[in-house]
């Protein structure tokens, strides 16, 4: 009956507090510890710092009283949002937790949720776990090291940043809004890389994959299946005329950079130029024996000379331009391995990372590796058509396209899980005028 009263009379200071004054709104920072200059108030996500300092005597009471503490729903005053307050207790340990709304649910991993972690031997804290986006492994893990704190910072569950230092204890961030920790860790982190951008930067890349979604249900399968420069099914290998009227992976690659090309051109790309292989810039005195009977390179090559072959009619000088040009050869956190890209188990968090720093393109994707027998060879393949973007209400999402449908890239991963993929830029449009699949 007691805690139910003490819960009730929180909830009402939370609910009917005055509106502070602008002084008084300086006062959720620490700013009396000299840790930085508040002038910007709202975060990035919605904060639940007000709920925080409300309840601070409950987060830092004996374990025993904290873990009776009932669970409710606060509504903040200065950030207008609801924030769900409730205790788990888990494998030796008690969970504090600060669940900030999201499309009127509380799922535990909604951006600018707090997790804070206490012992049950001794009550002290152990953690504090803040998520940065809504998914469940783009998050920051805060550790105490002293009297100070040490960051790791989660994209995607890639460890992006480790041991970030803090002047700060973990106890004082509890209770402090989250651009504390922003500001003490702006040299060591790159915070742009986190937050989401405009959503309008990527509308080309969403409306160009919307328009080739709706055409999907008319293409058909066709082993080395691709169509001509006339508009003509026909064979890669020969260029013979198909009977049944479908494209391959590398085909449906070319299908969607033909719209392209024929939006600038007023044609269709010819097969013959795509097929040009490349040996000054791949390749290697051990992969030359297999160039006619294997063709290790094949998707390399196609995804490369598709992007070339729409770079040189934009360009006005007769100079010849690098294969190499629209590589994806920088990506903040990775190295680019040679003709051969990135890993596959990677590929969320690299297109995240790159269409932060570069919106507006879709990009081809060579996957390769380890493939056939007698011998076995490091080879590319299979092609793959990706699409990633931000949508209204900052989520990442990745439209990935191969072979004549849509898949996803928890599919790609999981069958090409310990392979790569090399990476090829195009500018999205969608004004794309995709050919006509009837003719044969």
């Amino acid at each position: 009956m007691v805690r139910t009263l003490i819960f009730i009379f929180v909830l009402l200071i939370c609910l009917f507090t005055p509106e502070r004054g602008e002084a008084e709104r300086d006062s959720l920072n620490i700013e009396e510890a000299g840790y930085y200059e508040f002038t910007d108030l709202y975060p990035p996500f919605p904060e639940n710092v007000e709920v925080r300092k409300l309840l601070k005597e409950i987060i830092f009471a004996p374990a025993v009283e904290a873990m009776r503490a009932s669970q409710g729903v606060f509504v903040q005053k200065n950030f207008n949002n609801r924030v769900l307050f409730q205790v788990k207790r888990q494998n030796g340990a008690f969970y504090l937790l600060f669940t900030n709304e999201e499309n009127y649910s509380f799922p535990l991993y909604s951006r600018g949720s707090y997790i804070i972690k206490r012992s049950l031997e001794d009550g002290s804290l152990l953690q504090i776990k803040i998520f940065l986006r809504n998914h469940p492994e783009c998050f920051l893990r805060i550790f105490p090291r002293n009297d100070r704190s040490s960051m790791d910072v989660y994209l995607y569950g890639y460890p992006v940043y480790q041991n970030i230092n803090l002047p700060i204890s973990l106890q004082e961030i509890t209770t402090s809004p989250f651009n504390l920790l922003k500001r003490m860790s702006k040299n060591s982190v790159d915070w742009s890389l986190i937050f989401s951008p405009e959503a309008e930067q990527y509308k080309e890349v969403r409306l160009m994959a919307e328009k080739i979604r709706g055409k999907l249900p008319e293409l058909r399968d066709a082993d080395d299946g691709a169509m001509n420069q006339n508009g003509e099914y026909v064979l890669i290998e020969d260029l013979s005329i198909q009977e049944s009227g479908g494209f391959n992976c590398s085909g449906f690659a070319k299908w969607i950079v033909d719209g392209i090309y024929y939006l600038k051109n007023g044609r269709y790309l010819p097969i013959e130029r795509l097929k040009d292989k490349n040996y000054s810039t791949r390749g290697h005195r051990w992969s030359e024996r297999y160039e006619d009977s294997r063709d290790p390179y094949f998707g390399l090559d196609w995804t490369r000379n598709l992007s070339l072959s729409l770079l040189e009619t934009e360009s006005e000088s007769k100079a010849l331009i690098d294969p190499e040009v629209a590589d994806v050869r920088e990506v903040p956190f990775f190295d680019y391995i040679e003709d051969v890209g990135y890993p596959v188990e990677n590929l969320k968090l690299i297109l995240y990372l790159i269409s932060k720093k570069e919106p507006g393109f879709f990009y081809l994707g060579s996957i390769n590796g380890y493939f056939g027998e007698n011998p076995g060879l490091h080879q590319h393949f299979h092609i793959v058509v990706l699409f990633p973007y931000f949508s209204s209400d900052g989520s990442f999402k990745v439209s990935v396209m191969e072979r004549n449908m849509e898949t996803d890239l928890n599919s790609l991963q999981k069958r090409y899980r310990g392979d790569f993929i090399h990476l090829v830029k195009i500018k999205a449009d969608a004004e794309i005028i995709l050919p006509e699949t009837g003719k044969k």
